[in-house]
């Protein structure tokens, strides 16, 4: 099975962001109106075709031009999706992580020439290919040929299958055991080609917390969140969630079955897709954790396009600043 075909069937599919840069304006309130209509039917065309909830939220210039919802955030209880809704946002946490990753770089407190092993005195790091030879640079790029290990067949039952433990939190490094040299190979050498890990992010997570002696989580919060009032964003099972988030369901797919089979707590909604909430995704952690409104992803879009500085200061006036377009383009 390839990884592109379980992705799909192993995603989340209460959640459909969009976010557009810039929109022509409408000349009069009666066109606004009508886009507003086009709009709110593409939702229901979303819900008639199977989805089970959406929010959407769409960017113009520095604001949040237009935002709607439809269907729900929990179908068996028939609870209607709120526009301040967190849904899992799924690998756009990566963007998250990479802007703390290039700020501590602009601290002087990581080389992005460096290697995970400069950073991680662990055993598992170094059991995992190429965690030697890849560079920061190259793990933030998905150039480092280090394996993933959200496709390995052991993994896939115990983090998403058959076989989860339903309220197990998982460790940050508990992943990187189904990803060692014993297991699999690397997929390329450092810097040959693109391809696609988790493992990257993972132990970007990891190297986060060795050179500021914090969770990833209050990194995250304290350099970006709070700074940018995305009040609805969370590393999910790393933080308390206010009001929790919607239920997760995923689709079972005959092929998914097979692959990964389906928990036997999960109830089937209706042909092929199942309710999932009883799992959690701590074992995404860095990787893919984050749950987040459609509104706190439109800024944050908004935040990555103008590259502005959030000037927060910790207790030792140490000044955290976005990273310079000069930085950016180096990574």
């Amino acid at each position: 099975m390839t990884p592109r075909i379980l992705r799909a069937a192993a995603s989340v599919s209460t959640l459909t962001l969009l976010h557009a840069g810039a929109l022509t304006a409408a000349p009069a309130q009666q066109s606004q109106k009508g886009d507003e209509r086009a709009l709110e039917q593409a939702l229901v065309v979303g819900i008639a075709m199977g989805i089970p909830g959406l929010s959407v939220a769409i960017g113009l210039g520095d604001s949040v031009a237009w935002a709607g919802t439809a269907g729900y955030s929990d179908v068996l209880r028939r609870v209607p999706v709120d526009i301040d809704d967190r849904f899992g946002v799924g690998s756009i946490t990566k963007t998250f992580v990479a802007r703390v990753i290039l700020q501590l770089v602009e601290e002087g407190k990581l080389d992005l020439d460096k290697t995970p092993q400069d950073y991680l005195e662990l055993e598992v790091v170094r059991s995992v290919p190429n965690t030697g030879a890849a560079t920061l640079r190259q793990l933030l790029n998905h150039q480092s040929g280090i394996p993933t290990w959200e496709f390995q067949e052991d993994w896939i039952r115990k983090g998403r299958g058959d076989q989860m433990e339903l309220g197990y939190l998982w460790g940050k490094t508990e992943t990187l055991q189904y990803c060692t040299e014993d297991l699999l190979p690397a997929t390329n050498e450092p810097g040959q080609r693109y391809s696609y890990s988790n493992t990257n992010y993972t132990l970007l997570g990891l190297i986060i917390e060795a050179v500021t002696g914090n969770d990833a989580a209050a990194e995250i919060r304290s350099r970006l969140l709070e700074p940018l009032g995305l009040e609805n964003t969370f590393l999910e099972s790393f933080e308390h969630i206010p009001g929790g988030y919607v239920n997760h369901y995923h689709y079972a797919t005959p092929r998914f079955q097979e692959v990964a089979g389906v928990h036997r707590s999960f109830p089937e909604i209706r042909p092929y897709l199942v309710e999932s909430t009883a799992g959690n995704l701590s074992p995404e952690w860095t990787a893919g954790g984050i749950v987040a409104s459609a509104s706190d992803l439109v800024r944050w879009a908004q935040e990555l396009r103008d590259g502005k500085a959030a000037d927060t200061r910790d207790a030792a006036g140490i000044s955290h600043l976005l990273p310079s377009p000069r930085t950016a383009q180096q990574s």
